[in-house]
């Protein structure tokens, strides 16, 4: 059996996103899992936002996707967000920083109506405690054949992506950029379609960087 090092990094700057990303599509990491930010879907159909209203937690998404005609995303305040005009199966996303009820409309068909409240779970429960300080745990299972977890703590919100390098320093998957607030979180990279050996891990805010290095078996 010959073995080849592979490198997975992690990565939290602004850097990575502006580097060429040539692997963008070859991402292998299982995303209900890596939950930086929980995805809420609102369904565009029979001429109403389905849920007609939301509650969703500071730091997470809201994905609407268009199953009827024309219409077009439009938070009442006109600042918050604003998708372009969404045909059938289009989809619009916004991720929400701040707290407060957000109520927004359609601005093609301005009957159409809707809201999102989003709430600071972290102050709802002073029981909860976060991490003083950013934690990379050892991935595991190391070696592994062909999934591994990837695991770390963070003491505060942060920006996090995902990338995976060959020894030749070759990028060969990428998770991007996506918002992630204090607590645990963990990320699944399945390398069924890579090749055996060992890949580096990096993970990286603008003033911090941890790496490590894991072993794929076949």
């Amino acid at each position: 059996m010959s073995l080849i090092t592979i490198i997975i990094i992690i990565s939290l700057d602004n850097y990575l996103m502006e580097a060429p990303m040539k692997t963008f599509t070859i991402i292998f990491l299982t995303l209900s899992t890596f939950l930086f930010s929980e995805i809420h879907d609102v369904s565009i159909s029979g001429g109403a936002f389905n849920p007609g209203t939301l509650e969703i937690s500071l730091g997470d998404t809201v994905k609407w996707t268009n199953n009827d005609s024309f219409h077009r995303v439009v938070s009442d305040d006109g600042v918050s967000f604003e998708s372009e005009n969404l045909s059938n199966g289009d989809t619009f996303e916004h991720q929400f920083h701040a707290v407060g009820e957000f109520p927004y409309h359609c601005g093609v068909h301005p009957s159409m109506t809707s809201e999102i409240t989003v709430s600071d779970q972290s102050l709802d429960n002073h029981d909860v405690s976060f991490p003083d300080k950013i934690t990379i745990n050892p991935a595991y299972p190391n070696p592994f054949n062909p999934s591994t977890n990837i695991s770390f703590s963070l003491d505060q919100y942060y920006n996090v992506s995902v990338d995976i390098y060959n020894l030749r320093g070759e990028l060969v998957s990428n998770l991007p950029k996506r918002g992630l607030v204090a607590g645990n979180h963990s990320v699944i990279w399945n390398a069924s379609d890579q090749s055996a050996g060992v890949y580096l891990l990096r993970v990286s805010t603008d003033n911090f960087t941890s790496t490590q290095r894991v072993m794929l078996i076949k």
